[in-house]
């Protein structure tokens, strides 16, 4: 499973960037027509980040899928987001 890398947000509504990896992006993708949330693949096809243009509980469900489907691990911004131990 990969780990999370960096978060990076501007503010309690949007966008956030969570990256999985430091490889470079090849390519993008919306999860779904018309989704706030955007995929970044590198060259291999692995997920490098994910991009929540705006926060709310729908693109907390879609990240929380699209972690499901690629092997994300989440773990540590959920323990960021309420301040316990990712070892909890």
């Amino acid at each position: 499973m990969k780990s999370i890398r960096e978060v990076s947000s501007q503010g309690t509504r949007g966008p956030a960037y969570i990256r999985f990896s430091g490889e470079p992006i090849a390519g993008t993708e919306p999860w779904k027509p018309d989704s706030d949330v955007i995929i970044d693949y590198d060259e291999a096809g692995e997920v490098v980040g994910i991009e929540l243009v705006a926060l709310g509980p729908e693109a907390i469900d879609a990240l929380v899928d699209v972690a499901r489907r690629h092997g994300l691990d989440l773990s540590a911004l959920l323990a960021h987001s309420f301040g316990v131990s990712p070892a909890a």
